[in-house]
């Protein structure tokens, strides 16, 4: 019987910044309707870029083809020192895509998830 793989939950893996990303979305005129989604987010899969400290994460699917979805883009930018700026993408009222750069504690948390992933100890 093969393993069945469960995606990552956000706010179990990563409970602060699920709070941060709810919390800037909920202050965000533009994020502001986003914000109930983050407590549930599913974290499918890691951005390939290979950056230090790259914290990107897929979170849903986008369309692609010929009539690729429409992607909203809500940027929300820090304003306190130690936090990253956050890059919110938004396909058909859902959140599919989350860019954190320049977190190397953010990415080593999930790099190790989904190491133990691939190896079917999660």
């Amino acid at each position: 019987m093969g393993h069945k793989y469960e995606p990552l939950v956000l706010a179990q893996l990563l409970p602060q910044l699920a709070e941060e990303i709810a919390r800037r979305l909920a202050e965000d005129a533009e994020g502001a309707e986003f914000a109930p989604q983050v407590p549930t987010l599913r974290i499918l899969s890691r951005c390939g870029c290979k950056e230090p400290g790259c914290a990107s994460f897929t979170t849903g699917a986008r369309r692609s083809g010929k009539h690729p979805t429409p992607v909203r883009t809500i940027a929300l930018f820090s304003t306190r020192r130690g936090m990253s700026d956050i890059i919110i993408d938004v396909v058909e009222g859902k959140i599919v895509n989350v860019e954190i750069l320049d977190r190397t504690d953010i990415a080593a948390v999930l790099d190790e998830a989904f190491a133990k992933l691939r190896a079917g100890t999660a």
